[in-house]
């Protein structure tokens, strides 16, 4: 599959609005806020570092992982398409996710390190959705080109997550509570578009009768 340089910059814009900057900053901040800010510049380089090794694993051998569970991509790519039309829900509504909740209800005073890997990376850097979407878009690899593509995707994805991250602080304190909501909610439309745009694609592969 040859994926035009609409695919590519419509794969990036879904992964941005699944990571949901706006959502992402208020438990960072919550989380980072007491560390000195030499402290939250390592935090932001280590997640972003990571992030690239989990969506990289996550894309690259996610094909393989559906062949040894026998799942199709008809069927991942439906499930995809509805994880990423419910994780909108709370971001349309509420004007906040799920996972941010979550997180802030079980903050703890600890050695920044420890943090890193859960809860910033897991689960307000890359939840379910994004891993079944970076599966779903591995489905779809054929060449070495496309193996590029996916890369290009997943770095500038990074380069989203890194800039979020180092400016949480002064970007949470200018935007406020009324902004971060707007925000939010903005992202949460673009992410209901796209698993509407992607369980559907997903059902036409599944019953080919609906595609007429």
């Amino acid at each position: 599959m040859i994926f035009t340089i609409n695919d590519i910059i419509l794969h990036i814009i879904a992964l941005i609005a699944l990571f949901s900057p706006m959502a992402a900053i208020s438990p960072y901040i919550a989380l980072t806020a007491h560390y000195p800010r030499k402290i939250q510049r390592r935090i932001s380089f280590k997640v972003t570092a990571y992030s690239v090794i989990f969506l990289a694993a996550g894309g690259w051998t996610g094909e393989y992982l559906l062949r040894f569970l026998g799942i199709t991509l008809p069927a991942l790519t439906t499930s995809g398409g509805l994880i990423l039309l419910m994780s909108s829900i709370p971001m349309v509504m509420n004007g906040t996710s799920s996972r941010q909740k979550s997180v802030i209800s079980n903050l703890q005073d600890s050695d920044w390190k420890s943090i890193v890997i859960v809860p910033i990376l897991f689960p307000v850097t890359i939840g379910a959705a994004t891993l079944s979407y970076m599966i779903m878009l591995m489905g779809q690899m054929s060449t070495f080109i496309n193996y590029l593509e996916l890369s290009v995707i997943i770095l500038l994805d990074a380069i989203v997550i890194f800039i979020t991250y180092f400016f949480a602080g002064p970007i949470g304190e200018k935007l406020g509570t009324t902004g971060n909501s707007i925000l939010i909610r903005v992202g949460g439309i673009i992410v209901m578009a796209m698993g509407i745009k992607i369980l559907t694609d997903g059902l036409k592969q599944l019953l080919p009768g609906l595609a007429g």
